[in-house]
C-alpha cells in the first residue's frame, strides 16, 4: 500500500502491505528485507515518526472496530 524513507538513514525504507506486514528494506540489498512487523490486519500506511525511532501504522479498517493507529518502536518491534 505505500512506502515512506528513513528520516536520518537515506538507504532504509519502510513499506505497508496487503500482507499484514510493514517490512524494512536497505534499497542496497533489494532483495532481501531487514526486518517484518507482523501484524493481525493489512496495513494501509506506515509512516516514520520524526524522531526516527517511531513508527506510525494505520490498520485497513475492520468492521469490529479496533484500534486502527498504532504507534511502534522499531528498534524494538515487540513495542
Amino acid at each position: 500500500h505505500g512506502l515512506d524513507w528513513h528520516p536520518d538513514i537515506e538507504h532504509i525504507l519502510a513499506t505497508s502491505s496487503q500482507d499484514n506486514s510493514v517490512k524494512f528494506w536497505d534499497y542496497r540489498q533489494p532483495r532481501k528485507y531487514l526486518s517484518i512487523l507482523p501484524c493481525q490486519v493489512p496495513v494501509w500506511k506506515a509512516r516514520y515518526t520524526p524522531f526516527s525511532n517511531g513508527l506510525v501504522t494505520v490498520m485497513v479498517p475492520q468492521l469490529r472496530r479496533e484500534n486502527s493507529l498504532l504507534l511502534w518502536n522499531v528498534f524494538d518491534l515487540n513495542t
